[in-house]
């Protein structure tokens, strides 16, 4: 089963990103994981501090913008440990400030520290930019290569309802492997979503109702066969796992649920992809991030090679 023992939390100082910070302490609390904080300076930032001042060479502007943005970093955790009642930063919290491209250095750094989560608010400082170039958090969870938990809530406490939709994928155990990891303590929904092939082509050839209602009834059953030969090859060691099949057009169906199962959390699971086609991470995936008003756990199957 997964292991959440490196955990590696992006901030751009940002309240969403304090967000973010937030509910990363809490999970390294419970996992007694090594965390690390990381600030990325974007190197537009870097160069507009290098234009402004006159008389200062560069590596002393370098020195500069790097410790301001520490300084920054230090006092967004300071408080942030304040308000969940902590004198004293964790032995194993560590605070990162580098360079470079956003997501690039996000995805970098997890990759060297080995991490086993990313864990990233929903959107940053930027919002407006980031609706026509991409947020940093969908770049990351598009390249990157290892579970992102996406934070949208306050974390007011672990993980409680949790939500996993599945479709039978090489995506599928691991990412209920990864959400029991994450929130051991919670219950958990596993859900299928299906469809009949066509549905609407038939309707238009003339197909009785009671006729569609008879392939429903029969995909029903062939759904839940499934569902239970799928949750029957997974390590479920004790955890409360409800199965639930429903019918209907799977974004539409998980966000309907999340809502009636009140989950603070939704585990998802991407295709594993290289090149190219890793700029897309399929529609329901796609969706659920960001549609869910609730946290997203992203998990890609274990194909993808990792650093």
């Amino acid at each position: 089963m997964t292991s959440f023992k490196r955990i590696v939390v992006a901030s751009d100082l940002s309240p969403r990103a304090a967000l973010a910070v937030s509910r990363a302490l809490c999970v390294a609390t419970s996992h007694h994981a090594h965390v690390t904080v990381l600030h990325v300076v974007a190197e537009e930032e870097f160069w507009d501090s290098l234009l402004r001042p006159i008389g200062r060479t560069p590596a002393r502007v370098d020195q500069h913008v790097m410790h301001k943005a520490h300084a920054a970093l230090r006092e967004q955790v300071r408080s942030l440990l304040s308000q969940q009642g902590k004198t004293s930063p964790p032995n194993k919290l560590r605070l990162r400030v580098t360079r470079g491209k956003d997501f690039l250095a996000i995805i970098h750094y997890a990759q060297a520290e080995s991490a086993d989560l990313i864990v990233l608010g929903a959107h940053g400082a930027h919002f407006v930019r980031d609706l026509f170039l991409g947020a940093t958090t969908e770049k990351v969870v598009r390249q990157g290569d290892r579970p992102v938990l996406v934070v949208k809530q306050p974390p007011h406490s672990p993980y409680q309802r949790v939500l996993v939709p599945v479709d039978f994928s090489e995506a599928s155990q691991p990412t209920l492997a990864s959400a029991l990891q994450l929130a051991p303590q919670a219950t958990f929904t596993v859900l299928h979503v299906y469809e009949i092939l066509h549905e609407h082509l038939l309707r238009r050839a003339g197909v009785p109702e009671r006729q569609l209602t008879r392939y429903r009834q029969e995909a029903a059953k062939a759904a839940k066969e499934q569902l239970g030969t799928f949750l029957r090859t997974c390590t479920l060691q004790g955890h409360t796992v409800t199965p639930m099949v429903k019918y209907g057009h799977p974004s539409t169906v998980i966000q309907t649920v999340a809502r009636q199962r009140r989950a603070d959390l939704i585990a998802v699971g991407t295709h594993s992809r290289t090149g190219f086609e890793r700029a897309f991470l399929g529609s329901v995936a796609e969706h659920v991030l960001r549609e869910a008003q609730c946290d997203v756990l992203v998990v890609r199957p274990p194909t993808i090679p990792r650093s």
